[in-house]
């Protein structure tokens, strides 16, 4: 079974690494903004069925094995993250970040905020979970337009 679980990862790898190719340039060779990391967070990795690189199976297996070494689980999460801190720059982080904390409501109806808010929450976890939630709804209404949030605020909405 534990075979067949890093068979399916180094097949994600794969197909990941297919499909971005060089995250930070264009074909003219020009900066260009990544979108491979949103269609790599709503993969389900578990299911996925990528093509086979013996590239990204060596680079899982020797990770694995120091994670092991130091006593970590291998859960999902610690897959997540090494796998992010190693194929995604801390520059594109930190993009996704700045247009998180800058993110108003502005012109967008209150559902086109709140998914676009739901997109770029996701990249910070220290909103996840039960601990995160005050501060994510805290963060969520101070981005709404002062008429929308004042009717919010009346209502007790939290």
């Amino acid at each position: 079974m534990a075979g067949r679980n890093n068979r399916a990862i180094a097949n994600a790898l794969q197909a990941l690494a297919q499909a971005i190719g060089n995250p930070n340039w264009g074909e003219a060779g020009g900066a260009v903004e990544y979108q491979g990391l949103d269609h790599f967070q709503r993969n389900n990795l578990l299911s996925f069925n990528g093509g086979y690189n013996p590239d990204a199976e060596y680079w899982w297996e020797n990770t694995r094995q120091c994670l092991e070494a130091e006593g970590q689980d291998m859960t999902r999460d610690v897959f997540k993250r090494v796998f992010l801190e190693k194929y995604f720059p801390e520059d594109v982080r930190n993009k996704k970040e700045m247009k998180f904390l800058e993110l108003k409501q502005g012109n967008m109806t209150v559902a086109e905020y709140a998914t676009k808010f739901e997109e770029l929450v996701r990249y910070f976890p220290h909103y996840q979970g039960r601990n995160g939630e005050s501060s994510k709804c805290v963060t969520f209404l101070n981005g709404l337009r002062p008429e929308v949030k004042q009717a919010v605020n009346y209502q007790g909405v939290h």
